[in-house]
């Protein structure tokens, strides 16, 4: 049995093609390789908000 990853749906994709999306998600990648994982997750935060955008 394989569970799926509790925190996936937490994980906001980048819009492809948007540079504000990709600046971001580079933000959270180098973040979290740093091992900063609150500003990981405020990246997260601001990608999710940000996203909302591109839908309206």
């Amino acid at each position: 049995m394989e569970l799926p990853c509790p925190y996936e749906d937490l994980i906001p994709d980048p819009v492809p093609g948007c540079p504000k999306c990709a600046e971001l998600d580079a933000t959270r990648y180098k973040a979290r390789k740093r091992r900063e994982f609150a500003v990981a997750v405020v990246a997260s935060q601001q990608i999710r908000h940000h996203e909302q955008g591109h839908h309206a």
